[in-house]
């Protein structure tokens, strides 16, 4: 199959002149259609009347080159075609990802009941003790707010001491502990 060197067209085997522009046709300028592809800069500009572009390149011959350079044959096209795409399978969470359920919080709390075993348990999970970044996180924030209390607490018995005065103060603490010892 050779192509026009004006318009592009397919020329049929053994004509003198293009049917689509008219252009006479010499042995020399009829190609077959490996070099129509190989050498495109070889084509001239379109005739005004020619409604296909200048260069039209064989569909199959191209399919073929790229099958050549992508070094692909047609059984591995089509096992590319049918092969299933490989989902991505979600990883397990780590342990530290993991979050607390409802119960296990239930469970912190109630340990937190405990006096001195609070503490101790809460400086443990706090300091790396425990896997889990949720109840670390848990632990910090707890300390944080009883460091806020027992530092507030100070501060309004200086305060009471300076304003009020210590016998006031100390006439005050009296009565709680009497009180205490009541119960």
């Amino acid at each position: 199959m050779a192509f026009c060197t004006n318009c592009g067209a397919k020329l049929p085997e053994g004509a003198a002149f293009c049917i689509n522009c008219g252009t006479k046709i010499s042995e020399a300028d009829q190609r077959p259609a490996s070099a129509a592809v190989a050498e495109p800069s070889a084509v001239s500009e379109p005739c005004e009347e020619a409604s296909e572009p200048a260069f039209l390149p064989d569909p199959e011959e191209m399919v073929r080159q790229a099958l050549a350079e992508d070094e692909l044959t047609e059984q591995n096209v089509q096992e590319k075609r049918e092969a299933p795409e490989e989902e991505e399978k979600p990883q397990p969470e780590s342990r530290a990802d993991q979050v607390i359920t409802t119960g296990g919080y239930i469970g912190i709390m109630l340990l937190n009941c405990i006096p001195v075993v609070n503490l101790v348990l809460l400086i443990i999970w706090a300091c790396g003790g425990c896997r889990k970044t949720c109840k670390t996180n848990y632990a910090r924030a707890v300390l944080i707010l009883w460091g806020i209390g027992l530092l507030m607490a100070a501060v309004f018995l200086m305060v009471g001491f300076l304003v009020l005065g210590p016998d006031v103060m100390f006439d005050f603490w009296e009565a709680v502990a009497e009180a205490i010892r009541k119960l």
